[in-house]
């Protein structure tokens, strides 16, 4: 069969067979114009097939068409057809957008974690996106460690306004103080509540851990001049120097301050956590 470029008007054969019945999308090798092109219909009389394999008409004369290109096959002997596709729907590309936007959102919202947990800030948030599985070793975590088990009694207890500093002790030389405050969820007032502070190096690995009684804090002058274990032992007592429990009502926030020594000399990161608190008994009524 003849057929001729819509954008040059070069001319070639083809042959007939390579053409499906509903057509095909082939692209001329002068102009890289592109077009379709159906079988023509069948004609009266019978086809015989020429010295070069290509089936003409009987009854009809060759074309002497100088620019008639011999056998042209437009690459459809090896299957090289271009398809034609049916446009992209409007839901389709509304669906393709809103995943790739929620993709962005989670990637940028990773990235965000993963710089609070270097910067040792978000402390809260840090703590709960360690639990998904598979974000433990990115955010500094021991793999495979899972969520922690909260003991009885810091259930309902939230930490803010974490942050940490290192200050130099007069004594001890520098010292690693993590600060901040106790939320109570509880129903009802709450004592004894006890915070614990652990150190990990880029690997991981615990290298200091200490615990102190939420309600005692110190201030930059005395973190300095007091003796670190002066420093320790009121933070590791449930009463203040008045000789009163700490306690903090339901709703409420109590500070907190933990100090530790003898740390080695690289970057660090801090957790905190409540490990423990009891109730406070309520005194009899006397008639």
């Amino acid at each position: 069969m003849k057929v001729q470029c819509q954008g040059c008007g070069t001319a070639f054969r083809l042959d007939e067979a390579l053409v499906p019945a509903e057509g095909a999308w082939v692209k001329c090798s002068q102009c890289g114009e592109v077009f379709q092109i159906h079988p023509e219909p069948k004609h009266a009389g019978h086809w015989e097939s020429g010295e070069d394999g290509v089936l003409d008409l009987s009854d009809r004369p060759r074309p002497e068409d100088e620019s008639l290109r011999e056998r042209a096959d437009f690459g459809l002997r090896q299957q090289r057809l271009v398809a034609e596709r049916p446009p992209r729907g409007l839901l389709f590309k509304l669906v393709f957008w809103l995943i790739g936007l929620l993709l962005l959102v989670a990637l940028t919202a990773l990235g965000a974690v993963v710089v609070m947990s270097r910067l040792g800030v978000g402390h809260e948030v840090v703590e709960r996106a360690a639990r998904l599985p598979g974000l433990a070793p990115l955010l500094g975590r021991p793999a495979g460690a899972g969520a922690p088990k909260v003991p009885p009694g810091a259930e309902a207890f939230s930490l803010t306004e974490v942050k940490s500093f290192s200050r130099i002790n007069d004594a001890s030389g520098r010292i690693f103080v993590i600060l901040g405050k106790v939320v109570n969820h509880n129903p009802g007032p709450r004592s004894l509540v006890l915070v614990q502070g652990t150190l990990r190096d880029a690997t991981g690995k615990v290298v200091g851990q200490a615990t102190s009684y939420a309600g005692g804090v110190f201030n930059p002058d005395q973190l300095r001049d007091l003796g670190l274990e002066t420093i320790k032992q009121r933070l590791s007592s449930p009463e203040g120097l008045d000789g009163k429990p700490y306690v903090v009502a339901a709703g409420q926030a109590l500070p907190f301050m933990i100090v530790l020594s003898d740390l080695p000399d690289q970057p660090l990161e801090y957790t905190a956590a409540v490990i423990g608190s009891d109730p406070v008994k309520e005194r009899p009524v006397r008639p």
